[in-house]
């Protein structure tokens, strides 16, 4: 497993790895079946009436929880660094440049996150999970300050 001191770092904009606390999603079954694992994050449900073909609903299980960043950093920055080539083609100095696109609103800033869950109530070996070997699970280590738990 990672140490603490090799996984967490500050930084001012997002990146693939970052942890959050969020709004998080999902869409869900009729019958409002939660997972031990995603019980502590479905605080509300949500039935939007007609969502498919106009007849059938769509159900969504939604809560605030902490999440990490999967979307990859070379997504999150593309569009913002075509508008900063853009800016720069007009005769914009790069600083200039660089501080119109972080505050241009036009610009996508969606993200896709994945929620973290406690690793006692995953159905997986620890020890595996614990060494990076479960597909589709990251081993968190718990953060210095107790801000996240492992």
């Amino acid at each position: 497993m990672m140490r603490a001191e090799d996984f967490y770092e500050w930084h001012e904009q997002p990146r693939q790895g970052d942890i959050l606390l969020c709004g998080v999603s999902r869409v869900i079954a009729e019958d409002r079946h939660s997972p031990p694992q995603w019980e502590a994050v479905d605080a509300h449900f949500v039935e939007i009436d007609g969502a498919w073909d106009g007849e059938r609903s769509l159900d969504i299980a939604a809560g605030i929880g902490l999440a990490m960043v999967v979307t990859h950093d070379c997504q999150l920055d593309k569009e913002w660094n075509q508008r900063v080539r853009a800016l720069q083609k007009t005769g914009v100095t790069l600083e200039e440049a660089e501080a119109e696109a972080t505050a241009d609103t036009t610009l996508d800033r969606t993200l896709v996150v994945s929620p973290l869950v406690d690793p006692a109530e995953l159905r997986v070996d620890p020890g595996n999970l614990r060494a990076g070997r479960v597909v589709g699970y990251l081993p968190v280590p718990a953060h210095p300050d107790q801000l996240v738990e492992e």
